[in-house]
């Protein structure tokens, strides 16, 4: 997979997936995250056929998930990411 910093038109991060995903609901871990301004748990979220996932901060105190901006990404940060994602 492929992080694209800032590949979204919001501006959001997006990581690329190999294939479409047949499911809504990718289970993606972050095992390890460097240079990301971000107070919150980080969770990717994707459609139904998207080809990348979002890559999103959600408040432990609730409420909507909100986009990591590539504004918050500096050049040099770093990502870890493991996770499974359904096709058909």
């Amino acid at each position: 997979m492929r992080v694209h910093k800032s590949a979204l038109a919001n501006g959001s991060v997006a990581i690329s997936l190999p294939f479409p995903s047949a499911s809504p609901r990718p289970a993606f871990n972050f095992a390890f995250v460097n240079g990301i301004t971000n107070s919150s748990q980080l969770i990717g979220a994707c459609d139904t056929g998207a080809t990348s996932l979002t890559l999103e901060a959600l408040s432990t105190t609730g409420g909507r998930p909100s986009a990591i901006l590539g504004a918050n990404c500096p050049a040099n940060g770093e990502i870890q990411v493991t996770g499974a994602c359904r096709w058909q």
